[in-house]
């Protein structure tokens, strides 16, 4: 059990002496986005949409990563069933701005993998278009998400990654976004 823990402690003190990048980055990064279906009294199934993200941060220690990201969803209504009918027409929309903390686990090699959590604030906003039903819904509110990755650097001072991002939004919206992206390190 000793020698488990002590390993552990190892792991997570060896990403200290490599090294990697530190100071100020930003980033862009775009994706497919998914939002799950709404449990709504008209039932609502959503189309994958687009995601853009735009990050700027700080990378400290080595290994943790502190940034603050501003993100963009879309998303068409697939289907919308209301009592006299089922239609097609609508989408919905997000923005987010969210504080991330983020922990790179450097391996030994190249690519290196991370995780991270993330808070902040959503605005959503459902565009709803059918016969006799046109309606717009607007939510503002508290929001999380947690982040898996892989980066592998491009040259000197930028990185290439693949995030993974699930966020429980307003109004309990789970939403799942797979996204390409690049950082440039200053």
């Amino acid at each position: 059990m000793l020698k488990k823990i002590s390993l552990f402690f190892v792991m997570l003190i060896l990403p200290l002496a490599t090294q990697a990048s530190e100071g100020f980055y930003v980033g862009a990064a775009g994706g497919v986005n998914f939002l799950h279906k709404s449990h709504t009294r008209s039932h609502l199934n959503f189309d994958e949409g687009y995601s853009a993200t735009l990050t700027g941060g700080y990378g400290f220690f080595d290994v943790f990563r502190a940034e603050v990201e501003g993100t963009f969803h879309r998303n068409n209504i697939r289907s919308i069933r209301f009592l006299d009918g089922t239609f097609h027409c609508g989408h919905a929309r997000s923005y987010a701005v969210m504080g991330n903390l983020i922990y790179d686990l450097y391996l030994g090699n190249q690519f290196v993998p991370y995780v991270g959590f993330g808070i902040g604030c959503e605005a959503n906003r459902l565009v709803i278009s059918a016969p006799r039903h046109r309606s717009f819904t607007n939510r503002r509110g508290f929001t999380r998400q947690l982040i898996l990755g892989i980066s592998y650097p491009l040259c000197c001072l930028v990185d290439v990654s693949i995030d993974y991002k699930l966020r429980r939004g307003v109004c309990h919206n789970l939403t799942q976004t797979l996204s390409l992206g690049i950082k440039r390190f200053f």
